[in-house]
């Protein structure tokens, strides 16, 4: 009977010191939002470089361009700066896949459109406009790749530590 106790007392124990040693939900909520924020960061700064694209001042575009890219070294750089979570970095590994995406499409696609959008008024033509379109296209559907397969990865994060994610707008 003594003996039965006190493996029942060591099971209990056990499991209790298992149970401490595990990430809180809590946890795992402020470890996404830290790396939510460098996200949210560097797609409100591109939505920003599109808004300028619409007005098709070349000024605007650079100013923010510039502001976009610097936005994101630096997000880039702090999710670099955030440690793994419960000893696995998958889920920050994908944040820095999302957002070297974004610097892609930002040193190829978009830096291209500004590029153009700076020729002289009698090298703008059509086939310029439609080179333009194909690139903003083309960094569309590159960063919603990306933002899906990040989606997926979140959403496993999210399960595996038991919280839900929110959807947070951009505007």
């Amino acid at each position: 009977m003594i003996r039965n106790q006190k493996i029942v007392g060591a099971l209990v124990l056990s499991t209790l010191l298992l149970w401490a040693c595990q990430p809180k939900a809590i946890d795992a909520v402020k470890y996404n939002d830290e790396l939510i924020k460098n996200q949210i960061a560097v797609s409100q700064a591109v939505m920003q470089l599109s808004k300028a694209f619409k007005k098709a001042d070349t000024l605007e575009m650079q100013s923010a361009y510039n502001r976009a890219t610097f936005v994101l070294d630096s997000a880039y750089q702090n999710v670099q700066r955030i440690g793994d979570f419960d000893a696995d970095s998958t889920y920050r590994h994908q944040v820095s896949s999302l957002l070297l995406v974004y610097k892609s499409t930002m040193n190829n696609e978009y830096s291209r459109v500004i590029s153009l959008y700076k020729l002289p008024a009698g090298e703008f033509d059509m086939s310029t406009m439609r080179e333009m379109e194909e690139l903003v296209i083309s960094a569309y559907e590159k960063i919603q790749i990306a933002i899906d397969t990040f989606s997926n990865q979140q959403q496993a994060f999210a399960q595996k530590y038991n919280f839900k994610v929110m959807a947070v707008s951009n505007e």
